[in-house]
């Protein structure tokens, strides 16, 4: 599903959080927000999902208004995976993953058949299938973040909204993660994530969306934004940035903050 931003801009109080904000993502891609802290990355993915309405622009999505939908459409519509999950209540595994069938089953629905294939499949691609009968409570950080995800996935949505899904766990859950949104994108779902790790945007992102106070500096494919330049002017950091033999992607490597006013 083909995601548009349209001028959108955003405020908290008098002090601006977006501004003019445009961008166009297409079907079945993988694209990451960067920007330095308080550049607006985590507002501008609460009013992808309507958490948080623009004082100006919209968002649509193929085509329709994202406004214009009702609640229940756009739960079947979006999934979202954010920072503070919740782990309190101690859940299994199982029931936190049938929580994303809410939108086809409401509040007291029980599932049926179509529901359980959901969720058995939404646990088999998260990698959680072993899990099930465990508490929410009982689980690593890599582990939680997936049953999220997986709860997500059995929304069956068209668009996937993850906010910093790699934080807090270490680099081999980071790039199960990653591999899993890559699965994703590649089966049509169009995924769109918060990100601070460059290198992992330039390994797995489709497109990077790249913020500075609220405005768009560069928006584009990986080798196009992850620039040396583009580094300097959006996080103030001198680096050095050389495709991987490997994969063909941008890897960076961060020398020293630039002494630049």
């Amino acid at each position: 599903m083909k995601v548009s931003m349209e001028k959108i801009s955003y405020s908290y109080g008098r002090k601006a959080a977006l501004t003019d904000v445009t961008a166009s993502l297409p079907a079945g891609s993988l694209t990451g927000i960067i920007g330095p802290n308080g550049s607006g990355k985590s507002t501008l993915l609460r009013i992808l999902g309507y958490v948080a309405r623009p004082a100006s622009g919209r968002v649509t999505y193929d085509g329709a208004d994202i406004s214009s939908m009702s609640p229940m459409g756009r739960a079947r519509l979006i999934g979202a995976v954010l920072q503070d999950q919740g782990t309190q209540f101690p859940f299994s595994v199982e029931d936190v993953v049938e929580m994303g069938r809410f939108p086809y089953n409401g509040m007291l629905g029980r599932p049926g058949r179509r529901d359980t294939e959901a969720i058995q499949k939404a646990m088999a691609m998260a990698g959680v299938l072993g899990l099930e009968g465990r508490q929410i409570t009982t689980l690593s950080s890599g582990e939680r973040q997936r049953v999220f995800i997986a709860r997500a996935l059995a929304q069956e949505p068209k668009v996937m909204l993850l906010d910093e899904p790699t934080s807090h766990l270490d680099i081999s859950y980071q790039l199960e993660v990653m591999e899993i949104l890559k699965g994703l994108a590649a089966l049509g779902t169009t995924v769109i994530i918060v990100m601070h790790d460059l290198n992992l945007a330039g390994l797995y992102c489709d497109r990077l969306i790249a913020l500075k106070e609220g405005r768009v500096v560069s928006e584009g494919r990986p080798d196009d934004v992850l620039t040396a330049d583009n580094i300097l002017e959006i996080y103030g950091v001198r680096a050095v940035v050389k495709n991987n033999p490997e994969t063909s992607r941008p890897g960076i490597v961060m020398l020293t903050p630039s002494s630049k006013p």
